[in-house]
C-alpha cells in the first residue's frame, strides 16, 4: 500500500513536469520513394537519427498514422497508470525507462538505422474522464523514443474517430493519415520526403476505444531486431 502511494505521487509529479515542459514539435513527412513503404527519419538529440517504417501489409482501410508530440503522448500514456497501476503496458517513469527488461532490444533495433527500420507502435485510445493510450504492440520501442528525447514520432491506430481524438490529445498538428491511401503502389510516383508539420494542443474526447490491447509479453513483429 505504502509503495503504491509513493508511486502515485511520483506519477503525479512527472505528469505536472510533462505538462509544464511541453513544447511545439515537428515531424517530417515520410519518405515514399520505396514502393509499398513509408519511412520516417526521427532526429535523436546527440545520437544518430532513428528510422521507423510502415509497409503495405498494414494498409488496412481502417488504420491510421498519427504524428504525436512526444511529451504530450508521454503524459497521455502515463495518466493511465493512475487508474490502472498494474496494467502490463503501463508507462514507466522516465528515470526507469532504460531499466525496462526489453530495453536492450530497442537499443539494438534502432541502432540498425535506415537499413533495418523499426515498425511503428500500434496503440489504442482509452477515452473517458482520464484519457490514456494502451498498446497492442510497441511498448519498448516507445520507451526508447521517450528516454532518448525524440520530439515527435508516428504511431499506428485503428478507427478514424480514435485517430482524430488522439491527434487532438497528443498530435503535433491534429492531422491523421489513412494508411491505405498513404502507402503507394509501385506504379505511383514518389513524393518528396521531409516536409514539416507543426503542433498544437487539443481537447479531450468521450466514448470507448475499439482496440483490444494485448500483454507486453507479445511476440515481436516487423524488423528492427524484432523488438517490442
Amino acid at each position: 500500500m505504502f509503495e503504491r502511494l509513493i508511486q502515485a505521487r511520483a506519477w503525479r509529479a512527472e505528469l505536472r513536469e510533462l505538462e509544464n515542459s511541453q513544447a511545439p514539435a515537428e515531424l517530417a513527412k515520410p519518405d515514399e520513394t520505396t514502393p509499398g513503404r513509408l519511412l520516417w527519419c526521427l532526429p535523436v538529440p546527440g545520437k544518430p537519427d532513428a528510422f521507423m517504417h510502415l509497409d503495405s501489409g498494414q494498409a488496412d482501410h481502417d488504420r491510421f498514422v498519427v504524428p504525436v508530440n512526444a511529451k504530450a503522448f508521454n503524459r497521455l500514456w502515463l495518466a493511465g497508470g493512475l487508474n490502472s497501476p498494474e496494467r502490463p503496458d503501463g508507462c514507466l517513469l522516465r528515470k526507469d525507462m532504460a531499466r525496462d527488461s526489453k530495453y536492450r532490444h530497442a537499443v539494438d533495433g534502432f541502432a540498425a538505422g535506415r537499413k533495418s527500420p523499426v515498425p511503428l507502435a500500434n496503440v489504442a485510445l482509452e477515452r473517458g474522464r482520464t484519457p490514456s493510450v494502451r498498446f497492442n504492440d510497441g511498448v519498448t520501442r516507445t520507451l526508447w523514443l521517450l528516454a532518448n528525447n525524440v520530439a515527435a514520432f508516428p504511431v499506428l491506430i485503428a478507427g478514424e474517430d480514435n485517430a482524430k481524438a488522439l491527434g487532438k490529445l497528443a498530435g503535433t498538428d491534429g492531422s491523421i493519415m489513412r494508411v491505405s491511401e498513404a502507402v503507394r503502389s509501385p506504379e505511383k510516383a514518389p513524393q518528396k520526403p521531409q516536409e514539416l508539420s507543426g503542433t498544437k494542443k487539443g481537447g479531450v474526447g468521450q466514448g470507448q476505444t475499439q482496440n483490444a490491447p494485448q500483454s507486453r509479453n507479445r511476440r515481436p513483429q516487423g524488423q528492427g531486431a524484432g523488438i517490442d
